[in-house]
Formats: structure tokens, C-alpha cells, sequence
């Protein structure tokens, strides 16, 4: 069926997310801009790797970790910019973007 200028459009309130898009929610990262250290929160205890990789995509770090619902990341020693977080466990890959600011010194 094809639509013309005249059909209506329709707003809701709800989005609808794929299932996969719905995984990846539940991770969340804070503070996100941060200055070079931030949290991984996850919903439920995650066992496995977390990734840092540069905005192409090449592997900066590697984290380890095992039973745990929060994870401290320090990547001070990185330049500013933008990173990805990629987390991976026996039954899910998250990847979210993260940006680390630049540290802007007052005298």
C-alpha cells in the first residue's frame, strides 16, 4: 500500500525497540561525556570482558570481570574523544558509545 501527501500521520508515545535493541538497554554507562572514568551498570550480576576500542574500531583495552552489577572503567590515560564500550558475557554483546572530555584546567 502505497501513502499519499493527503494520508494522516500518526504520533504515540511508545517506542517499539527489536528484541536485540532491548538487550543492549540493559547496560547503562555514567557519566557519559566523563573525564576519563566512568561506570558500567548492568540490570542484572554480568561475568565476562569488557572492551574499549577507538572510534575505528581498534581494541584499546581489555577488562576482565566476574559477578558484578557495576563496574569502575579508568581510561584517563586515553586522549579525549570518542570511544565505544563493548561488553561481552556467555548471553549478550552490548556496545555504547561513551565520549571522554577534554580537561579543561582554571587558574
Amino acid at each position: 500500500m502505497s501513502r499519499t501527501a493527503d494520508d494522516p500521520i500518526a504520533f504515540t508515545d511508545e517506542i517499539i525497540l527489536p528484541e536485540e535493541t532491548k538487550e543492549m538497554q540493559k547496560m547503562h554507562i555514567a557519566p557519559n561525556p566523563n573525564q576519563g572514568v566512568f561506570s558500567v551498570y548492568f540490570e542484572e550480576e554480568e561475568s565476562e570482558t569488557l572492551q574499549i576500542l577507538d572510534f575505528k574500531g581498534k581494541l584499546i583495552q581489555t577488562l576482565d570481570f566476574e559477578n558484578t552489577s557495576k563496574l569502575e572503567v579508568d581510561i584517563q590515560r586515553n586522549l579525549p574523544g570518542m570511544y565505544f564500550v563493548q561488553v561481552r558475557t556467555q548471553s549478550k554483546n552490548f556496545i555504547e558509545k561513551i565520549i571522554k572530555k577534554i580537561i579543561v584546567l582554571q587558574s
